[in-house]
């Protein structure tokens, strides 16, 4: 506050004004030139014009140059990171192996310190399965690795081939898969065909008229058949 006070008390030297005043004088056009000024003036206008004309392109031209090629779209971005999330929940391309559908989502529960019913095998017969419940028992009693709600439905065909369709909550689009499979005693094998063959697995299973039961790593999924 002191120093602001200090600053509006000190006035110029009256020499240095003077000297001012007389330069601006020196400077000032006379009246004969006050057309030339004119046309100068109008000279910069149309140069400015040009200039602002040329900096827009060249802005419009910055902006092009400064999006590189393979950005994701903006839709594809996280709304608050800018991640590209556009991968995130997808599920595999693979709707061209089969042509089966989903219905609706199920959530699983979990069966602390207990294990999972024992599988007795028997015959499953040729048809659609439609996922109806599922529960992982856990005997440590954490319950922890229960999955996300899914859909599935199972078509098991003559010859050996199970063609499956799933989503799970999350993903994008169903992911549609097919397997040769045998069954023998209370073990279901699969061999995937489409979309990664080779790739193996290996279940227990309840086989009766109306339902299907799996077993793995202590998730039990029943099947209601169509």
């Amino acid at each position: 506050m002191d120093a602001a006070v200090d600053g509006d008390a000190t006035a110029p030297e009256p020499d240095a004004q003077s000297s001012h005043d007389a330069s601006l004088d020196e400077q000032a056009p006379g009246p004969d030139a006050g057309g030339d000024v004119g046309t100068a003036d109008a000279g910069v206008g149309d140069a400015a014009t040009g200039d602002a004309a040329s900096g827009d392109a060249g802005a419009e031209g910055a902006v092009a140059a400064d999006a590189p090629a393979g950005d994701a779209p903006v839709d594809d971005l996280d709304a608050e990171t800018g991640a590209d999330v556009s991968s995130e929940a997808a599920a595999p391309d693979s709707g061209s192996c089969n042509s089966s559908t989903v219905t609706a989502l199920v959530s699983f529960g979990c069966v602390p310190f207990q294990s999972p019913p024992t599988a007795t095998g028997g015959t499953i017969a040729t048809g659609t399965y439609v996922l109806t419940s599922g529960a992982l028992y856990d005997p440590t009693g954490a319950c922890t690795g229960v999955p996300v709600p899914t859909a599935e439905t199972l078509d098991f065909l003559a010859g050996g081939v199970m063609q499956e369709a799933e989503i799970a909550s999350g993903w994008i689009a169903p992911e549609n898969r097919t397997f040769s499979f045998s069954a023998g005693g209370n073990e279901l094998s699969t061999t995937e065909t489409c979309p990664s063959p080779g790739l193996t697995d290996l279940l227990q299973y309840t086989a009766t008229p109306t339902t299907l039961t799996t077993t793995q790593d202590g998730l039990v999924l029943v099947y209601s058949h169509l």
